[in-house]
Order: structure tokens, then sequence, then C-alpha cells
């Protein structure tokens, strides 16, 4: 709370003083800020009710932004990706399960999942990520909210069956430790990106296979 909320609320103080701006880009989190949704995939209108510090953080970034919006006319634009994956991701950070399911198999590691097939989300490749950005600085409306993601969810077990047809072939085991689910986790979030696709033309291009092969060859290759 203290990282963030001051120094962006801080960045928009000095925004409305200034009158060249085309616009400006919250991103915010649509893995986080949507809290458990009765419908899926998750539209832009649904309901905000974040379960975590860090999506209560980014939603009311948001609010601020488009309070400034409103009353000192700063271009605000916001972008909500879902769950980002991608080449240079760290593991062991508290973020990115992919990276850190392949870390730890690299390492010899059990991977720990909550439940019978973990949760639900929905993988958005970096590159995607980076293009739907751009797509809503440049066709994107001011004042409004735009999620980035596929559209498709994937529970963390399907998640590991694919890393490990990798993983097998380059003689890496994947062995899974299931925990009992827990309560404050989302079960499913999967973001619906029509909005973004009708403004602009928007659709994610790398497939999850590519995306997860490119992933578990660049960590290969860092391998002593």
């Amino acid at each position: 709370l203290q990282a963030n909320l001051p120094p962006s609320v801080g960045l928009l103080e000095i925004a409305q003083d200034i009158q060249t701006l085309r616009s400006i880009l919250i991103v915010s989190s649509g893995g986080t800020v949507y809290g458990q949704s009765e419908r899926l995939p998750i539209s832009e209108d649904a309901q905000t009710t974040p379960v975590s510090p860090y999506g209560i953080t980014k939603l009311t970034i948001e609010r601020y932004g488009l309070m400034f919006h409103k009353l000192h006319g700063i271009p605000i634009k916001i972008a909500r990706p879902s769950n980002a994956y991608g080449p240079g991701q760290k593991p062991f950070i508290g973020q990115g399960f992919i990276a850190t399911a392949i870390g730890h198999i690299y390492c010899g590691n059990e991977v720990l999942i909550f439940g019978e097939k973990g949760t639900i989300r929905d993988y958005i490749h970096v590159r995607d990520v980076s293009s739907g950005i751009v797509a809503i600085l440049d066709q994107g409306k001011v004042g409004e909210v735009y999620n980035i993601g596929s559209g498709i969810g994937r529970d963390n077990r399907s998640v590991l069956d694919l890393i490990e047809s990798f993983a097998r072939i380059d003689g890496y085991l994947v062995r899974v430790r299931i925990e009992p689910a827990r309560n404050f986790d989302v079960p499913a979030n999967v973001l619906n990106y029509g909005k973004l696709l009708a403004c602009s033309g928007w659709m994610p291009k790398v497939s999850f296979e590519s995306g997860i092969a490119e992933m578990w060859h660049e960590g290969f290759l860092k391998q002593p």
C-alpha cells in the first residue's frame, strides 16, 4: 500500500498540470481486482471485490485515476491484464505460477498446488500483454477500462501436464504435492477481452503451448 498508492497519486497530481498529455495508461490487474466472480469469462463491468491487499491497492489506484480524469480532464486509460507469463519471469517471488513451477522442476523440488487441480487462471503471454497495452494506448477511449486476457481458463494441474511434456524429454521429473484448497484463493479467474477486440481488433496471438515451450527451453539453456 505504502509503496504503490502514494507515488501513483503523486504522479496523477503532477499530470494534471501537463497540457500536452495524449494519454496515461494505468496497468492494473485483471487477475485480482475482480475477486470471485459468478460468471466467466469476466467482463469489465463485472463487480470488483478483490480479496488480496494487492488487488485492493490496484483497484484504488484505478479509482484515483478515474477521479482525476473526471475532475481534471487527465486522459486516463486502464488496462487489466490477466496472469502474465513468459521469458524472463522470475521464479520464487510469490507471483507467477508457471515460472515458479519450472524453477522447482529444474531444482528437483516438488511443485505445490492447493486442491486436487489447483486454481483456474487465465494465462496471457507477455508479448500479448505488451501488444494489448499498445492497442489501448492507440485506440482505446479515455476514461475506459480494458481487459487483456486469453479468455481461456487453465487449472494448475493441466499447466503442469503441459510442462511435463517438455520436462520429460530433457530428463526432468515433475513431482506434485497437493495441499488442501485455501479459502482465500479465488477458484477461477478468466477474462473476456471482447471490449478491446471491438475497439482495436486486438487478440492474443501466442499459443499457450508455444509460450510454455519458450519458457522451458529458456530455463533449460541456463542450467549448468
